[in-house]
């Protein structure tokens, strides 16, 4: 049988991890929104 671990110790990890997903959702978000941004302002390069 396979010992799980205590929940404290998986709330230790995440809140050790938390601030690394923090970081790569605001990155994935800007970059997001400066491609949406590019698209609006230049139109003459769709078909």
């Amino acid at each position: 049988m396979i010992p799980y671990a205590h929940a404290g110790h998986w709330a230790v990890s995440l809140i050790y991890f938390a601030p690394v997903v923090v970081i790569i959702a605001a990155i994935g978000i800007t970059s997001w929104r400066d491609r949406r941004a590019e698209e609006r302002v230049d139109p003459s390069q769709g078909s």
